[in-house]
């Protein structure tokens, strides 16, 4: 199946929320995006879709879809042009968003919710055009080898001396630690 979404544009702000993702649920590298279109079987071309850059982003407010057997919580958000090229059957009127937790574990998506939801949220920026989404990184060895920038950029974030691949093995309260120390430098940096 293919997917097809928007990035944010800011390589910055884009690795922070890729860290933010990350430390929450380490499994695996989920960049952040916004999903507009699919699935399709099939490629599709996305020249034609692609013509009308869309307009702003912006990053407003924390939610969720916490469930019996979902917990996922994440960023509403708005882009100014994008219901132009939305296709998704299954979600045709869905909320645009940015994914930040999507596990199994239904307490901690609520803290994550609740660290979310103690910063105000008013970030503006570009979002990428539309393009195909990558499947996530599955673990950290394949981390190294397929994303070694996000592994220097991580490190050099948390502390120049950390090894990503112990970030697996810390427990929650220790993570949550870290994604708030993330949540401070993206709202400090970005949010208006």
């Amino acid at each position: 199946m293919h997917f097809y979404g928007v990035k944010i544009a800011d390589d910055h702000l884009a690795f922070l929320f890729d860290a933010a993702r990350f430390v929450v649920q380490p499994d695996a590298l989920r960049k952040t995006h916004i999903t507009v279109r699919g699935p399709y079987n099939n490629r599709i071309n996305l020249s034609k879709l692609n013509k009308k850059p869309l307009g702003d982003l912006g990053i407003l407010q924390p939610a969720n879809f916490l469930l019996i057997n979902q917990n996922t919580v994440f960023l509403k958000c708005e882009v100014v042009g994008i219901r132009d090229v939305w296709h998704k059957p299954d979600f045709q009127d869905g909320v645009v968003h940015l994914t930040i937790y999507d596990g199994k574990n239904h307490e901690h998506a609520k803290e994550i919710y609740d660290c979310l939801n103690s910063y105000k949220w008013n970030i503006w920026t570009k979002p990428t055009n539309l393009h195909l989404l990558e499947k996530k990184i599955i673990n950290s060895t394949t981390l190294l080898f397929k994303a070694p920038r996000f592994v220097y950029e991580f490190n050099n974030l948390i502390n120049p001396d950390f090894d990503i691949e112990h970030i697996q093995h810390m427990d929650f309260k220790t993570r949550k630690k870290i994604f708030n120390t993330i949540l401070n430098l993206i709202i400090q940096r970005y949010s208006t």
